[in-house]
């Protein structure tokens, strides 16, 4: 999963939540939410990951596509949940 990468590669890197931030071009709060899990991973995270760590940009494209097929999706009343 793309988050836990992102982690990873904090974590091995040796980088505070500011650093990864900043190399993500985002605010250390969204960064810092996301990591800890007080929010999902959206479209915001994803996109910067694709401007800025080109290691992980097929990772991102592939959130990306899944995340605007749910919402198109939701759009139209189809559930994407499996029971």
């Amino acid at each position: 999963m793309l988050l836990e990468k992102l982690i990873k590669m904090q974590r091995d890197e040796n980088l505070t939540d500011q650093e990864m931030a900043d190399r993500l071009h985002i605010p250390r709060s969204t960064w810092q939410n996301t990591r800890s899990g007080v929010r999902p991973m959206g479209r915001r995270v994803a996109l910067a990951v694709k401007h800025h760590l080109p290691q992980f940009r097929a990772e991102a494209v592939s959130f990306l596509l899944s995340d605007a097929a749910c919402v198109a999706a939701s759009d139209v009343g189809v559930t994407t949940e499996v029971a």
